[in-house]
Parts: structure tokens; sequence; C-alpha cells
């Protein structure tokens, strides 16, 4: 890959981020819990008469939204739930977001893989072999536990040797628990202060639970071969 692909490939990303912000700005101060609070009847009217489309509008702003960045994610799914209920709801927010988390991984992969490997490979090998040889413990882990910024995953899974597969499914699952939470608590969207009331103590335990059972795996494989070298 020449450096003048590489250049062009780098002004195209810097055109997007760009965009994304200057889109950001204008946004930012619209998709607020209290606009939408205030909207719910209106939004809640053109639902009703234009289900369908209302449907693939908002799955369609959420993907962009997911692959720009954009930290709106948790005002949608309740949003997401209060136009279309828990399930219908959850499930458009879990699609979108994997599309979106897809389309970064597809470019970083196309684009970024083999240039990041010329010159970070001696780095990243190390990572890429843990992970690689784990994919589905360390995905659903980080997808249940929002530790790492939703892009990072994204963008570190197509800069290491993940199946596609390996990361749709696992985003899917990883996903739902919280997307089902939100959707469901949108039903309540009106009486919501802030998007973090919805993150109880109990589903915050739930969320460490399903993280640890993610991780069993691969704890019980190490475990095994420390116990075989230290047998030896």
């Amino acid at each position: 890959m020449g450096m003048f692909g590489i250049k062009k490939r780098v002004f195209a990303v810097g055109i997007f981020v760009l965009g994304a912000i200057l889109l950001w700005f204008f946004l930012k101060d619209v998709v607020t819990l209290e606009v939408l609070q205030e909207k719910q009847m209106e939004l809640r009217s053109f639902v009703d008469g234009n289900y369908f489309l209302a449907l693939f509008i908002f799955t369609v702003a959420y993907t962009l939204s997911a692959a720009a960045a954009f930290p709106l994610g948790g005002v949608l799914v309740l949003l997401a739930g209060f136009l279309f209920g828990t399930l219908i709801g959850a499930a458009a927010t879990v699609f979108a977001a994997t599309l979106g988390g897809v389309l970064i991984f597809v470019v970083t992969r196309a684009f970024f893989k083999e240039w990041i490997e010329e010159r970070y490979g001696k780095y990243l090998k190390p990572i890429e072999k843990e992970l690689c040889e784990h994919p589905v413990s360390y995905l659903l882990f980080l997808r249940l536990m929002p530790l790492v910024p939703f892009i990072v995953i994204n963008v570190g899974s197509g800069l290491v040797n993940i199946r596609l597969r390996t990361f749709v499914w696992t985003s899917v699952v990883g996903l739902l628990p919280g997307a089902l939470l939100f959707a469901g608590a949108g039903s309540e969207l009106s009486r919501i202060a802030k998007t973090g009331d919805v993150l109880t103590p109990s589903f915050i335990f739930l969320l460490l639970l399903l993280g640890t059972m993610a991780l069993m795996p691969l704890v019980y494989k190490k475990y095994r071969v420390y116990k075989a070298r230290d047998t030896l």
C-alpha cells in the first residue's frame, strides 16, 4: 500500500471525523433527553401514522450514530422503547449498533490494518495473539461491560484477525441485555431525569455476573495450562 494511497484514506477519514464533529455540534442540543421528553407526543403521533417509516428512520439514524461514536446511545434506546416497545425497540437498537460497528470494523480492516501492521506490528502481535485465541470471551466481556468505548472495540477488532461473524454475534449477544433494560425503561420516558438512572445496582451486578461468566472459559483454559506446566 503506497504512501499516496494511505494519505488519501487518512484524508477521507479526516473528512468523516470532521463531518461527524460538525454534525454532533448541531445535534448535541437537539437530541437530548429533555428535548425528546418535550416532543414525545409529537414523536408518538408520527410513529402511529408512519410506523415502518419511523422504524427505518430510527434504525438508520442509530446506525450512523453508532458508526460516528456519538454519545447518544442511552437516550436513543430509551426513545426506541418509548416509540416501538421493549422488544422491537431493543431489537432495532442492537441491529443498528451492530451494523454501525460492522461498518467501522470493515473500513478499519480494509484500509488500515495492513498499514498499522507494517509500522506497529511488533507491539500488536502479543495483543493480537491473545485476542485471537479467545475472541468470544474477550468480545462478550467488552460488550457486556461498558468499560471500553464502543468505537475502540470496533476499530481494535478490525485491526486483529478476529472473524467478522464472531464480531457480529458477540456484539448482538453482548449488547442485548443493556438494550432490553433501556428500551424497557423507555415506557417511563417522561419520568427519567437522566440516562444514568436506568442503571440500577441490581442490573450492574447482573452485567458483572454475565461478564464474569463470559471470561470463565478463558480463565479455565489458562488454569489448565498453568497446572500442566506446574506438573512438569
